[in-house]
């Protein structure tokens, strides 16, 4: 009876000596496993701050979509409400406005294009007189299949080579 039970004992030592290597393994591949999900963790952390950032990003735009949508349609029924008013005086003085506002943008549009024109007379009398200080002749058409006389010399403007 008492080798039954030593055997018994043996067996047990035996089987508690592969549970213990059991779990010394389970051991090793729980600390490897934390220590992988640490790595991770740092690897994940600078794109998980910019994640955030994007994400407060998007909830601004959003917040600023809506608030211009909102803006948007109070100002077409305020408008919509403006022009299809009962009150005709107010209507007409609605368009009177829009029609003195067109007037004075077309007032400036005219100044504008005057100033522009007698800048562009100006930078071309302004070449010319640099054309005529620097000895460059203006091309003039009319004389270009002219028989010129033989004591006269040719005039060709010089080749300027543009610095770029």
């Amino acid at each position: 009876a008492i080798t039954k039970y030593q055997e018994k004992l043996k067996e047990m030592e035996m089987l508690m000596t592969q549970m213990e290597q059991h779990n010394e393994e389970l051991e090793t591949k729980a600390s490897d496993a934390a220590q992988q999900l640490d790595n991770l963790r740092e690897m994940i952390e600078p794109f998980k701050e910019q994640l955030e950032g994007f994400e407060m990003e998007k909830k601004s735009l959003l917040e600023s979509k809506e608030a211009s949508k909102e803006e948007v349609t109070k100002l077409s029924k305020q408008y919509s409400s403006l022009l299809g008013h009962q009150n005709h005086a107010q209507k007409i003085k609605h368009v009177v406005q829009l029609k003195q506002e067109n007037v004075t943008l077309k007032s400036k549009v005219e100044a504008l294009q005057l100033e522009l024109n007698k800048a562009s007379k100006s930078i071309a009398r302004w070449e010319q007189k640099y054309n005529e200080a620097t000895g460059l002749k203006k091309f003039d058409p009319r004389l270009s299949f002219q028989p010129q006389p033989k004591n006269k010399e040719n005039f060709q403007t010089p080749i300027v080579k543009e610095s770029r």
